[in-house]
């Protein structure tokens, strides 16, 4: 058969995302995919556009996301929109039991990154990466942007730590009371 695609071509669609697993869509933006990323989600897509220009908005119901060894899922809906290239990320809120957090701002596929991370956790979790360390208490509050160009990103930010307490391997001293910035 034949088809002539000319001039200005308009498309609108709804796309109903069903529970399942879609890893394979996140991987798209990550430059090194971790090994453990388990992807599932419910929610809806609303598209619309022409030959040289695309929108969407998204509402995404249920995320439930694995990597790095940790599980996030989304506290309420998250939706975002995206025009051509660039996706805007409104307040998202995610949490992995005693970690919240939230990412706002924009990405430009192939682009550039101009995002922000604000959240909170037990210090708990710090144990999983140093092997010397024997135990750990305490909170965080944290803040990171990511900006720049695709390929070379800048990331920038600040930790806050609160009621800290911890205990290193074959010491037998303990240190306490540290909050700081």
């Amino acid at each position: 058969g034949k088809a002539y695609l000319k001039d200005y071509m308009p498309l609108t669609a709804r796309l109903d995302v069903s529970s399942g697993r879609y890893d394979f869509l996140v991987s798209a933006f990550l430059k090194d995919r971790p090994e453990d990323l388990l992807v599932g989600m419910k929610g809806y897509a609303d598209m619309s556009g022409n030959r040289d220009h695309f929108s969407a908005s998204a509402v995404i119901n249920q995320l439930n996301a694995t990597l790095f060894g940790y599980s996030f899922s989304n506290e309420s809906d998250i939706s975002f929109e995206m025009k051509d290239k660039k996706i805007f990320l409104p307040m998202g809120r995610m949490r992995s039991g005693t970690m919240s957090f939230k990412v706002s701002g924009n990405i430009e596929i192939a682009s550039g990154y101009d995002l922000v991370i604000e959240g909170s956790s037990s210090l708990t979790p710090v144990k999983g990466f140093f092997r010397r360390i024997e135990t750990i208490r305490g909170d965080t509050e944290f803040v990171f942007s990511i900006t720049g160009k695709w390929d070379s990103p800048k990331v920038n930010g600040g930790v806050t730590i609160s009621n800290a307490f911890f205990g290193v391997k074959d010491i037998p001293h303990r240190i306490s009371s540290i909050n700081g910035y």
